[in-house]
């Protein structure tokens, strides 16, 4: 069977966040040590679901809702802080850069070769994921 007459559309509403965890994690250590300011923390403990403690930086809600603008918001902020973040691997962080949308069968999500390697030298995950409830 040909897809030829599928379309298709990117992801919406996306989110472009870092999040950093541990079980006895420090959000305002991670924060002095990245000079960034998170949107959300989550104390070690606080809630059973989520044990670890978490600190979160969401780049859409700040930005734009446009996913390009948004991950080149990430890259800029995390870039100069390398460094602090494999430190804090080395540490037993776990350092994730995630990308969240909206997505149907046939949705598409675009990066551009230039941001892929941005990506790479960062050193840390990157994760897409994709909701595809219906929406």
């Amino acid at each position: 069977m040909s897809t030829d007459h599928l379309s298709t559309q990117p992801w919406v509403l996306t989110q472009v966040t870092v999040v950093i965890s541990k079980s006895d994690l420090d959000p305002e250590e991670v924060t002095r040590r990245l000079s960034l300011t998170p949107t959300d923390v989550l104390q070690p403990g606080t809630d059973a679901r989520y044990p670890d403690g978490e600190w979160r930086l969401k780049f859409g809600d700040r930005i734009s809702r446009d996913f390009s603008q948004q991950l080149d918001a990430a890259l800029l902020a995390l870039d100069p802080q390398r460094s602090t973040l494999h430190d804090l691997v080395s540490e037993g962080c776990e350092v994730l850069l995630t990308a969240y949308g909206f997505a149907d069968h046939n949705s598409t999500i675009e990066l551009a070769a230039r941001d892929v390697e941005r990506i790479s030298q960062l050193g840390i995950p990157f994760a897409l994921i994709p909701n595809i409830n219906s929406r």
